[in-house]
């Protein structure tokens, strides 16, 4: 998807992309992210330092490395946070419905079709 090409055309709701800085794959995010950015897509980077890719699934560099177990908790905390409000609910973002503990973030296409005639 160079350039967000690809998703030029989808009303996306708000995208939260992490990253580490030590990920072998990180050109490839950034370009991503960069991407998003340039089609006017709402899009947050978050960027865990001094970690490689998929860092919170090694329970051993969490239990013994303190810098690995310190952005394992900050990435927990940030997608908490950007899914959570304060008060405890869902985040809605734009117009997407939203009621209860319910919030639908299916893409939709800017044209006036709805996902029933796709």
């Amino acid at each position: 998807m160079p350039d967000g090409e690809a998703v030029h055309d989808l009303d996306l709701p708000w995208y939260l992309l992490c990253v580490a800085d030590d990920d072998l794959v990180i050109d490839t995010e950034m370009k991503f992210y960069e991407g998003m950015k340039k089609d006017g897509k709402k899009i947050e980077l978050f960027v865990s330092n001094g970690v490689g890719h998929a860092l919170y699934l090694n329970k051993i560099a969490i239990d013994v490395d303190p810098n690995t177990c310190n952005q394992t908790r900050k990435l927990i905390q940030k997608i908490a946070s950007f899914v959570w409000s304060p008060d405890g609910m869902p985040h809605c973002r734009w117009d997407y419905p939203c009621s209860g503990n319910q919030v639908s973030l299916v893409p939709r296409m800017k044209s006036s079709r709805k996902a029933s005639d796709q």
